[in-house]
């Protein structure tokens, strides 16, 4: 790409990042406890400087200043030319729930769904049909072996457990 292709994405993201969200569940004595907290106060540009400042909340910081050691490392390579944003995100949490070169892992699909950022009206048989098993696909093209068992309570699919082997 060239410069200028370079500095608008850089203001779109930047004006991404001002509509998106961090939200915290924790449990407590009576119940769930959510947070919502946004990321971004102000993205300033000024056309023609090649620059782009973002400023972040109040309230982000502390998060942001707790990272070290707690966030996900890999190689850009890994990634590019992943075609679906949730084969990006499920080749994060594999790599995230496992520093190794395999791992394996139970979540429950809501929880799961929720994660990855499903739509609300993705029920759980089309998260595995539309999500999970597209993903698997395309990361098993890149050389990763992955596996998932579904656990069911009644009829209803409840959790599912990972097991892989990345390249």
């Amino acid at each position: 790409k060239n410069k200028r292709d370079a500095y608008k994405d850089m203001i779109t993201t930047a004006e991404t990042l001002m509509k998106k969200q961090l939200t915290i569940k924790e449990n407590t004595m009576t119940g769930t406890k959510k947070t919502v907290i946004n990321w971004v106060a102000a993205v300033e540009y000024e056309t023609g400087r090649g620059e782009v400042k973002i400023t972040f909340t109040n309230s982000i910081m502390p998060y942001l200043c707790a990272i070290e050691n707690r966030f996900t490392a890999y190689k850009l390579e890994e990634a590019e030319g992943i075609k679906s944003i949730y084969t990006w995100r499920i080749l994060e949490f594999l790599t995230s729930w496992s520093k190794e070169k395999e791992g394996c892992r139970k979540i429950a699909l809501k929880d799961f769904s929720e994660m990855i950022e499903t739509p609300p009206s993705h029920k759980n048989a089309d998260v595995l049909q539309k999500i999970i098993e597209p993903a698997i696909t395309e990361l098993e093209k890149r050389g990763w072996t992955i596996n998932y068992e579904k656990t069911k309570t009644g009829r209803e699919i409840t959790h599912i457990t990972f097991s892989w082997r990345k390249p």
